[in-house]
C-alpha cells in the first residue's frame, strides 16, 4: 500500500527536487563509472592509498542504479507510492553510502599518516590491511544501517515528505538516542581523526625540509623538493575531504537541529534543499580525482581515446596516490632489500616515464649522499693533518730545548 504523506511543498519546488535528483543520477553513473572502468584498465592506479576511492565508487554506482530513482519518482509525483519496505530500502541505502563516505575518507587519512609519518610503505602489505580495514568498514555500516529495521529507531518521511530517511524529527527516545550516536561515531570521532592525521602530516612534512636544509644547505633542493611532491599528494585527499565535508554538514546542522532544538521550527524545505546538496556527493569524488589528480587523469584520458591501447602494457613502477618515498639510506624505491621494496605494476606505456622518474631520484639521491660522504671525509683528513701538524711542532721544541 502507498505511504500516504501530506504534501508540504509547492509542485514547482518538487519538479525541481526531481529534475535535481535525475542530474544527480546521471552524473554519479557517468563519474563513477568513468572511475571503476579506469581503475579496471590501469592497473598501476590500485594502490592501497586508492582502494577507498575505488570502494567509494563502487558504492555510489550501486546507489545511483538500484536507489535514487525511487527518489526521483516520489518527487515527481510529490507522494512515495513504493510502501514501506520501499521506504527503508531507500532511506537504508542513502544511510549506509552517506555513512561509509566519511569513515572511507578518515581511513584514507590514517593511511596517509602511516605511509608519511610512520615511513610503513610495503605495497603488499598494505594492500592485505586496506582491503581488510574496508570490509570491517562496510560491515560496521551495513549492520548500523539495520539497527532502525530491528527495532532501534526506525525510517520514516524526510523534508519534503516524498522521501525515506532517519526519523531526525522525532521526539521519541530511541530516535533521539540513534540519532545522537550516529552522530557521535559517523561524524564527529571522524572528523577529528581525520583533522588530527593531516595535521600530524604537515608537522612532519615540515620537519623534514628543516631537517634537509639543515643538513644539506644548498644541496637541499631535491630533498625539498619530495617533500613538496608527497604535499601536493596529501592534498588530494584533504581536498576530497573537505568537498564532501561541505556538502554534507548543511544537512547534518539541521538534522542535529532537529534533533537538540525544537523540531516545529526547521522548514520542511530547508531540510529537502539540504539533503537534495548532500547527495551531490555521490559524483564529487569522481570530478576531483579527475582533475586534482594527473596521474588519474592521463589514465582517464588514455581509456577515453582508445581502450585497445591498453592491450600494450610495459612493468613499470608508479603509484597514482603516492609520490616516490624517500631514498634514504636503508630505503630502496624498486627491488632490493629493506622497507622501501617496492611492488611492480603493470603500466602503460604512458606511465613509463614514471619509472626513469624514480631512477633519477635515487641517482640524485645517492649522489647527495655521495658528496656528503666525500665532504666528511675531507674534513675529517684536515682536522687529521692538523693534528698531526701540531704534534710534529711540539716535538721539534721540545727537541730545540734538549739540545740548548
Amino acid at each position: 500500500m502507498a505511504r500516504q504523506i501530506t504534501q508540504v511543498l509547492t509542485e514547482k519546488i518538487y519538479e525541481t527536487i526531481a529534475a535535481v535528483y535525475s542530474l544527480t543520477m546521471l552524473a554519479t553513473i557517468i563519474t563513477n563509472s568513468i572511475v571503476i572502468l579506469t581503475f579496471y584498465k590501469v592497473r598501476c592506479l590500485l594502490t592501497p592509498s586508492s582502494l577507498p576511492v575505488l570502494s567509494l565508487a563502487l558504492a555510489d554506482l550501486v546507489l545511483a542504479l538500484t536507489v535514487m530513482p525511487f527518489g526521483i519518482v516520489a518527487n515527481a509525483n510529490m507522494i512515495w507510492l513504493m510502501g514501506d519496505v520501499g521506504c527503508n530500502w531507500y532511506a537504508y541505502g542513502h544511510t549506509v553510502v552517506g555513512l561509509s563516505s566519511i569513515l572511507h575518507h578518515a581511513v584514507i587519512a590514517v593511511e596517509a599518516t602511516r605511509k608519511i609519518v610512520r615511513g610503513i610503505r610495503h605495497a603488499g602489505a598494505r594492500k592485505r590491511e586496506m582491503i581488510t580495514t574496508i570490509v570491517v568498514v562496510w560491515a560496521v555500516v551495513l549492520v548500523w544501517g539495520t539497527m532502525p529495521l530491528i527495532g532501534w529507531s526506525s525510517y520514516g518521511p524526510e523534508g519534503s515528505g516524498a522521501v525515506c530517511s532517519i526519523k531526525w524529527k522525532s521526539t521519541d527516545s530511541t530516535d533521539v538516542s540513534f540519532a545522537i550516536i550516529t552522530f557521535v561515531l559517523f561524524l564527529f570521532i571522524p572528523v577529528i581523526i581525520i583533522i588530527a592525521c593531516y595535521t600530524a602530516i604537515s608537522y612532519d612534512l615540515q620537519r623534514m625540509a628543516r631537517k634537509a636544509k639543515k643538513q644539506w644547505g644548498s644541496r637541499a633542493q631535491m630533498t625539498i623538493g619530495r617533500v613538496a611532491a608527497k604535499k601536493k599528494s596529501i592534498w588530494t585527499g584533504v581536498i576530497m575531504f573537505v568537498a564532501i565535508f561541505l556538502v554534507w554538514m548543511p544537512y547534518a546542522i539541521i538534522s542535529l537541529l532537529s534533533i537538540i532544538g525544537t523540531p516545529a521550527k526547521i522548514p520542511p524545505l530547508a531540510l529537502a534543499l539540504t539533503a537534495m546538496l548532500a547527495k551531490t556527493s555521490t559524483f564529487l569524488n569522481p570530478i576531483i580525482c579527475f582533475f586534482w589528480y594527473h596521474k588519474f587523469r592521463n589514465g582517464t584520458k588514455m581509456l577515453c581515446r582508445n581502450s585497445n591501447r591498453m592491450a600494450s602494457l610495459q612493468t613499470a613502477w608508479v603509484t597514482s596516490w603516492e609520490e616516490p618515498p624517500s631514498t634514504a639510506a636503508g630505503d630502496s624505491v624498486v627491488g632490493g632489500g629493506g622497507r622501501g621494496n617496492m611492488k611492480l605494476y603493470s603500466c602503460p606505456t604512458h606511465f613509463a616515464s614514471r619509472f626513469v622518474h624514480v631512477q633519477k631520484l635515487r641517482l640524485n639521491a645517492a649522489t647527495e649522499t655521495a658528496d656528503y660522504k666525500r665532504e666528511t671525509e675531507r674534513q675529517r683528513y684536515i682536522k687529521f693533518s692538523e693534528r698531526q701538524t701540531d704534534k710534529r711542532r711540539e716535538n721539534d721544541s721540545c727537541t730545540d730545548r734538549r739540545i740548548e
